[in-house]
């Protein structure tokens, strides 16, 4: 009876031994079912590199980037999720919630301005926007790129703050400085030369003004002294020796400092196509809509650009 008695309780222990087992295996499987479908939600994702477009050598680290909902093609929309980049570039937003436009938004890391970006499954909208459209499914949600670069700009003005003995006051418009005030001391170096001093300037701080070359954008126009030692240098624009009407950028120099920068000018002159008419023709033109009798012209005729700014 002992024996009997001792197999039943084995046999009863094994059968216990099963159900714990059989329940334990069912709530791995569960957890690894729920495991399974966080890992196939869909995110967008991708990295943010520092300098020119497709250069990845260089990760941004700690630059955000955003995820908004739209039901508008050319809106941003509600903002839904936001993240970082690590220290690799990358990020990875997740997708909550059903919208008609994805709009993925970078925000420049300091001092840098966005220089372009790219994707594969969605659309640039800007250098800082990718936007992606309903449906999703099937599309490739990663790799969207984004790349930003040291902003020339920025660099001259943190250098112009440093060197000037007076706050600098800077009016921008259209991001183009139209008004500098400023104490920055001349260059020992430098011979004692109006247009030497006042082109080093435009050369040093070429940045602040958006000029990729001011010695060969810029000639000399005029210069007017004052009572209070003073030197007003008077620079005209100009592309391939055709001079740009209304393009101005005069330098303002008191004794051994630069006081002050101001002008309407471009920041570049584009290419244009050849002149429609000569210049026989032009003046022609000229004359016969100029008001009075007896007109006659004062001068050469000459080719030149308008500024429109």
């Amino acid at each position: 009876m002992r024996i009997r008695g001792t197999m039943i309780t084995i046999v009863l222990l094994a059968a216990a031994a099963l159900l714990v087992a059989s329940s334990a295996t069912s709530q791995v499987t569960c957890s690894a079912s729920g495991l399974a479908q966080a890992t196939i939600t869909p995110g967008l994702s991708g990295y943010v590199y520092a300098g020119d477009m497709g250069d990845e050598s260089t990760p941004l680290n700690n630059v955000t980037v955003e995820l908004y909902c739209s039901n508008n093609i050319g809106q941003l929309g509600t903002r839904v999720a936001s993240t970082t980049t690590n220290t690799e570039g990358w990020y990875d937003l997740p997708i909550p919630g059903v919208c008609e436009y994805y709009n993925i938004l970078e925000t420049d890391a300091p001092d840098c301005a966005s220089v372009g970006a790219t994707t594969i499954g969605g659309r640039v909208v800007t250098s800082n926007w990718i936007q992606y459209a309903l449906p999703l499914g099937g599309r490739t949600l990663t790799g969207n790129k984004f790349w930003d670069r040291s902003d020339p700009q920025v660099e001259a003005l943190r250098q112009l703050e440093a060197n000037s003995q007076r706050l600098p006051y800077i009016h921008f418009d259209g991001g183009i400085p139209r008004f500098v005030a400023v104490q920055v001391p001349v260059p020992d170096t430098l011979p004692d030369d109006l247009v030497v001093r006042a082109v080093d300037f435009l050369e040093r701080y070429r940045g602040l003004y958006r000029l990729a070359d001011p010695r060969f954008q810029l000639y000399l126009n005029r210069i007017v002294s004052d009572d209070r030692d003073g030197q007003h240098l008077f620079f005209g624009q100009h592309r391939d020796g055709i001079p740009m009407f209304a393009a101005e950028l005069a330098v303002h120099v008191e004794g051994d400092d630069v006081a002050a920068i101001n002008g309407n000018y471009l920041a570049e002159i584009p290419p244009f196509p050849p002149p429609a008419i000569t210049a026989a023709e032009a003046q022609a033109i000229a004359l016969e809509d100029a008001p009075g009798t007896d007109v006659e012209p004062i001068g050469e005729t000459k080719l030149m650009y308008f500024n429109h700014s």
